[in-house]
C-alpha cells in the first residue's frame, strides 16, 4: 500500500480500520437500524467503483462528469449539500444519467466530534438540499467526511435511512497536491472488489481520470457504481 493511502485511511482510527479492511462489511454497534459500513465489495468479481467527494468545483465536476460519459462509465458521487445548491442544473443532469448520488453531509463536519442532533442536521439537511435539486430521492448512501466514524455515527445514519456507509480501501491522495501520475498510480493500487476515493476539485484528478479508467480496463477489471459493486 502507498504510504500516502495509508495515512490518509488511517484518520478512519485503527480498531474501526482494521475490521473494515479486513473483513470489508462492519455492523455497527448500538443497534443502528439497518446501517453497515462497507470499504470494498466482493474480491472475487472483478469490478472497481469509482466515487467523487465534495464537488465543491462546479467546473471540475462537470469535467468529471464529461469524462464518465464520453468513456461510458459508472461512478458514485459524494457531494457537499452546497456543491449541490450551488449548481443545480448540473446535479439534475448527474442524476438523469444514472449516476448515484449519495450524502457527505453540509459542512464536511467531523461527525465524531458533534453531538447527535448535529449529525442528523448535517446528513438531514443535506439530503433535503440534494433531493430539492435533482427532483427524486438521493441514493441511500453516506460518507462521513475524513472517513471518520463511530457507533454513534453509524447509528444516526441508520435511523435516517442510510442503510450503507460507505468507506473505501483504495485513495487517490488527491487532496495532498500530488501530480497527475501520483493520482493514477495511487487510484490503481486497488484490485477486484475495491472502492476507489477521488475529489471532484483538484485538476490532477481530472487529468489523471483517463489513465486510471484505461489501467482497470486493461487489467479486466470494470467499473461499476456502489450499489453495483456491493449488489443492491
Amino acid at each position: 500500500m502507498h504510504d500516502r493511502v495509508r495515512h490518509a485511511i488511517l484518520a478512519l482510527g485503527a480498531p474501526l480500520l482494521a475490521l473494515v479492511l479486513a473483513a470489508g462489511v462492519v455492523q455497527p454497534a448500538l443497534g443502528a437500524p439497518s446501517a453497515t459500513v462497507v470499504a470494498h465489495g466482493d474480491p472475487s468479481q472483478p469490478a472497481v467503483a469509482l466515487t467523487f467527494d465534495d464537488d465543491l468545483d462546479a467546473a471540475a465536476t462537470r469535467a468529471i462528469f464529461a469524462i464518465l460519459t464520453r468513456e461510458r462509465v459508472p461512478a458514485t458521487f459524494f457531494p457537499l449539500a452546497p456543491a449541490v445548491a450551488q449548481d443545480p442544473l448540473l446535479w439534475r443532469s448527474i442524476a438523469d444519467a444514472g449516476y448515484p448520488i449519495g450524502n457527505h453531509t453540509t459542512t464536511h463536519a467531523d461527525l465524531t466530534t458533534v453531538d447527535s442532533d448535529r449529525i442528523t442536521t448535517e446528513i438531514a439537511g443535506a439530503r433535503r438540499t440534494i433531493e430539492r435539486a435533482i427532483g427524486r430521492p438521493s441514493a441511500p448512501l453516506f460518507r462521513p467526511p475524513f472517513g471518520r466514524l463511530d457507533a454513534r455515527v453509524a447509528q444516526v445514519a441508520g435511523s435516517l435511512g442510510y442503510r450503507t456507509v460507505v468507506l473505501w480501501d483504495t485513495a487517490s491522495s488527491d487532496w495532498l497536491g500530488v501530480t497527475p501520475a501520483d493520482v493514477t498510480a495511487d487510484s490503481l493500487a486497488g484490485g477486484s472488489g475495491c472502492i476507489v476515493l477521488l475529489h471532484a476539485g483538484p485538476a490532477a484528478t481530472i487529468a489523471a481520470l483517463p489513465a486510471i479508467i484505461a489501467g482497470y480496463r486493461a487489467r479486466g477489471i470494470r467499473l461499476v457504481t456502489v450499489p453495483e459493486l456491493l449488489r443492491q
